[in-house]
């Protein structure tokens, strides 16, 4: 008898499946039967049985399975497990089964959170909570971010239990929102991308893009509770005969657009605004007015009315600020000559490691990150990103053009704005990275960008 590693069927596992005989219909019902006690889900009944054809067929071919795979943890208790194995022995060609047989049969209950023994579970966590406290150590040592990370480990704790399971079993999970998540949240993938590399390098195992994206919505439901508890104010100007109803609909507007508290300085002639010192957001008139500040937009109270273009004038400005106050590097290089995607990226990283903008790590940094997940999007635009460990406290933004589009990984590139995420990512940063982000998908939504001369 040929023994194997219970590791090298679950990788044979998906060319295994059509092999071996077909169960009988009241064979299907009292398995069903015996698993709806356990977990009510139509997937986990079809995976036992698939396993328990692959058992079979292995049997009939001599073949035992020896070990189970490192990291995997069984979550359901002795007393289930052998009411279902005994049931499921009547099934099995063979007699005997291994320890690691019965572990196999048994992977499709331990792979997704159900009616599970709190008591192994309680003891899984605090292998966990000794895990991730390593792990989110090391990940604040890569990018400082005001989030509290014993939040996120509340809200991550009982996946990960899970997700180690399917991931050291090579199960695979729903991928319900991983393309949403990389366009909406890039520095929350940053972050599940931080741990799932540390959580594959220490334990030896390979962790699907699907389980990323769920790391990366949770790690954005942290940072957008962080912003929740901090509500940013915005001070606006409304210059002109501007009724009380109007002023009202406008602060209501602006707070709905950006989930803050809104305040407004009401002038009612352009002479009583240009007195004015004060900054602000966005200046909304009924009067002809000159800009006092170049990053302040200045717009007509219809504005108002058309969300998005008020979202759009507001982001533009607040972007143009922090490169005003120097937050925010900006440069442009354009491309005459035809250049891949990635020959294109790897010359704006070296211009600005020339200029002692990057550390040469972060090219090494981008290209890891690139071979994990693409950073092309929609109509033409690309967003290169990775953490700048070069101390400088502001955000790099380098925008390439190309003069022609080119295709990459099926699809066509003709803008790279290549961003540096300082590790150091203080509130007012992170404010300014959102914005800066929140520009580049608008520009991406704009269909004819890509045909831009």
């Amino acid at each position: 008898c040929l023994i194997i590693k219970l590791r090298t069927v679950l990788l044979l596992s998906y060319f295994l499946t059509n092999l071996g005989e077909k169960l009988a219909i009241e064979e299907k019902q009292e398995i069903t039967k015996l698993v709806r006690k356990y977990d009510k889900s139509k997937t986990v009944r079809n995976l036992i049985i698939r396993h328990l054809k692959i058992l079979n067929f292995l049997h009939e071919h001599g073949r035992k399975i020896s070990t189970t795979p490192d990291c995997y943890y069984e979550l359901t208790s002795s007393e289930v497990n052998d009411e279902i194995i005994s049931i499921l022995k009547k099934y099995l060609h063979s007699e005997e089964i291994t320890e690691a047989e019965k572990s196999f049969l048994l992977i499709p209950l331990n792979i997704n959170y159900s009616n599970k023994n709190t008591e192994r579970i309680n003891k899984r966590l605090m292998w966990i909570d000794e895990l991730f406290a390593e792990i989110f150590s090391q990940v604040k040592e890569n990018i400082s971010l005001d989030i509290d990370y014993n939040r996120v480990f509340e809200q991550i704790k009982y996946h990960s239990i899970f997700m180690i399971n399917r991931s050291a079993t090579y199960m695979r999970n729903d991928d319900l929102f991983s393309r949403e998540i990389v366009e909406k949240y890039p520095v929350a993938v940053d972050l599940a991308i931080m741990t799932v590399n540390l959580l594959e390098s220490k334990l030896n195992i390979k962790i699907s893009d699907k389980e990323l994206g769920y790391l990366a919505l949770y790690y954005q439901m942290e940072i957008e509770d962080e912003k929740r508890g901090n509500p940013q104010y915005h001070k606006v100007a409304i210059v002109g005969e501007v009724s009380k109803s109007i002023q009202n609909l406008i602060i209501s507007r602006l707070n709905e657009t950006f989930q803050g508290t809104t305040e407004a300085d009401i002038f009612k002639s352009s002479e009583s605004f240009k007195k004015s010192s004060e900054r602000y957001l966005i200046v909304f008139s009924t009067l002809p007015l000159e800009s006092k500040d170049v990053t302040t937009p200045i717009v007509r109270i219809q504005s108002i009315f058309k969300n998005d273009e008020l979202v759009s004038k507001v982001t533009l400005s607040q972007v143009m600020a922090g490169i005003s106050s120097q937050q925010v590097k900006f440069r442009i290089q354009r491309f005459e000559e035809r250049i891949s995607y990635l020959k294109a990226v790897e010359n704006l990283i070296d211009t600005e490691i020339s200029t002692g903008e990057l550390l040469p790590g972060f090219k090494l940094d981008w290209k890891k990150r690139e071979e994990k997940m693409s950073n092309v999007f929609q109509n033409g635009i690309a967003i290169p990103h990775m953490v700048d460990k070069s101390n400088h406290s502001r955000i790099l933004l380098t925008v390439g053009i190309l003069s022609k589009a080119v295709k990459y990984q099926g699809k066509e590139v003709r803008i790279i704005f290549l961003i540096g995420i300082p590790q150091n990512l203080n509130s007012k940063l992170s404010k300014i990275l959102s914005r800066v982000y929140d520009l580049i998908f608008m520009i991406s939504g704009y269909d004819e960008i890509i045909k831009i001369k």
